[in-house]
This record gives C-alpha cells, sequence and structure tokens, in this order.
C-alpha cells in the first residue's frame, strides 16, 4: 500500500507543515543557530517514535479558509501509526481517525460507527508502505550541502538563545529583500505547485465516501490558484529545543502573495504549529475490530 494511504492519514497535515518546513528548514544563524537546528532536525527525524499534535492554518486575505488540528503517534520500528485530525474549512467539519496495524490502514469518520479498513495483499506492498518515512543518506546530504550553498549568509539571521538548563531557542525571521532569489523562486514554485495540484478530494478514488469514510468533495477549502506575480514575503520559524536535542515545539510561518487567473490579488497566511513528545517512549493506538462495522476497502484504490 503506497503513499497516498499515508497522505490521507498521516499527511493529512504533517505532509502540508512539511512542505512549508522543506524549502525553508535549514535556514539558520551563523555557526551557532544554524548548527544548533540542523543537529535538532536531524536528531529528531532519527528517533524511533514520537507524539506529535499538529494545527495546521491557511488564511486568504485574513479569512481562514483551512484549519487541521490533530495528533499524530508513530513508530517505524514496530510500522504502527496512529491519530485523528479535525478538519475544519469554512462552514463545514470532520473528524477523521487512523491506524495503521497489522498490514492494514483503517480510517473512521468522528459521524460513523464504521470502520474502513484496507490491508495490503503482498508483502511487497507491506514493506512499500513504510518506505515513505525512508531516506537515502546520500540523497540527504546531498540536498544538505545545496542548502547549505543557498543559505549563504543568511546563517546570520538567526538568534539564538542557551539556558542552563541545556535547552535551546531558535528564532528567525526574513522580510522581502532578505529573502534570496533562488529561495524565492523555488519557495513560489513549491507554492503554487501545491495550491493548484488537484485536490485529494478531487481524486476519483477518495472522493467516494466508502473509501476513508467521509466525504471529502465537503471539505473544498476553496484554495485560491495563484498564477501571477507569485512571491514569498516573509518567512518566520520558531522553535524550541530540548536538552537531548530534540525539537519539542516548532511554529513555522509562511506570507506569500500573488494573483489568480482574474488578477485578483491574494496574500497567504500558511501556519504549522508543531509539538513534539514522547520521544522514543509512544507506542502508537490499535483499535479492536471485533464486533465492529468494517467496510473493505480495495487497496488498488488507494495505490499511486
Amino acid at each position: 500500500m503506497k503513499k497516498k494511504l499515508v497522505m490521507v492519514g498521516a499527511g493529512l497535515t504533517i505532509g502540508s507543515a512539511l512542505l512549508v518546513t522543506s524549502a525553508f528548514a535549514d535556514i539558520g544563524g551563523a555557526g551557532g543557530g544554524y548548527e544548533a537546528y540542523k543537529k535538532a532536525i536531524k536528531t529528531t527525524a532519527a528517533a524511533e517514535n514520537a507524539t506529535q499534535h499538529y494545527v495546521l492554518s491557511v488564511k486568504d486575505n485574513g479569512a481562514e479558509l483551512l484549519n487541521v488540528n490533530g495528533t499524530l503517534k508513530e513508530s517505524r520500528m514496530a510500522g504502527g501509526v496512529s491519530g485523528s485530525a479535525e478538519i475544519a474549512t469554512g462552514a463545514a467539519s470532520e473528524r477523521l481517525e487512523f491506524y495503521h496495524q497489522d498490514g492494514a490502514m483503517i480510517f473512521k469518520s468522528g459521524s460513523s460507527d464504521t470502520y474502513n479498513v484496507a490491508t495490503e495483499k503482498h508483502e511487497a506492498d507491506r514493506a512499500d508502505s513504510h518506505d515513505w518515512d525512508r531516506e537515502d543518506p546520500a540523497v540527504g546530504q546531498g540536498l544538505e550541502k545545496l542548502v547549505d550553498a543557498l543559505v549563504g549568509n543568511l546563517k546570520n539571521n538567526v538568534n539564538l538563545s542557551k539556558e542552563a538548563d541545556g535547552t535551546q531557542a531558535i528564532d528567525m525571521t526574513l522580510k522581502g529583500s532578505q529573502i534570496p532569489a533562488a529561495l524565492n523562486v523555488i519557495g513560489s514554485l513549491v507554492v503554487k505547485e501545491a495550491l493548484n495540484a488537484e485536490n485529494v478530494h478531487q481524486d476519483s478514488a477518495l472522493k467516494d465516501t466508502g473509501v476513508v469514510g467521509i466525504d471529502l468533495s465537503r471539505l473544498d477549502a476553496k484554495l485560491p490558484r495563484l498564477t501571477q506575480d507569485v512571491n514569498v514575503d516573509q518567512v518566520s520559524l520558531r522553535a524550541e529545543i530540548d536538552a537531548n536535542h530534540y525539537i519539542v515545539h516548532q511554529v513555522v510561518e509562511l506570507a506569500v502573495t500573488g494573483k489568480d487567473e482574474a488578477g485578483v490579488s491574494h496574500r497567504l497566511a500558511v501556519s504549522a504549529d508543531i509539538d513534539t513528545s514522547d520521544v522514543n517512549g509512544t507506542t502508537p493506538d490499535t483499535v479492536d475490530l471485533t464486533g465492529k462495522k468494517i467496510n473493505k476497502i480495495e487497496a488498488d484504490k488507494l495505490q499511486d
């Protein structure tokens, strides 16, 4: 079972948060701040398991179009995932529970007593379902060198605070001309493609409420499709790092301006607020399906 399962479940919000973080995560401060944050990213990413609470918000010209509030528990070694997400788009809202256990991905809507279950049919599919969080070390090293080169003197734009107990705080804000042209182009392209990409509920497989148990077509956030003058105006990052070099809290905020096909101007404010806890002490929840109402999902619908 491939990446669409993860996108619908854990990736509903984490993927969106990482989308913002990926382009700008390593922008830091000379020596201390830059290296401290980079070390914390690597340390946190290497954790075997953790619990995350996240809030994702997208506003257009001050009006909130999308709000996702959820919790994710993940264990790489056990291959288990569990979580829930409250998704709100204007007047519409849905709650989704999801689990990955015993080779199956399970979805349940908060408004239904039915558990929607998709099971990997083959061992190869089961192995592939865990590939999403594995990164080739060579790719990671190459990306790090690329970002280092792009960042350049921006390493001076971070603030690093150290406390006596070993905890650290990172703070960085880039505005306008402080954002290098290359990073602005990359960030603008990422945001533009993300907004203009086909929304997940438009996928014929996922639009069917029998697949994940909720009517995703109700959750159209009506995000504007920016096609002209797309520009990243501001990027800010605040992070708290514990004495073991794990990022326990971070907030990423992104301000993007642009025009849609009709020439209407938009200012998008994207924010991701993530708390991480119980690092290497998390066990994902499981659900006992005995006696439960079950709807079996065709796994092929959720394949790439």
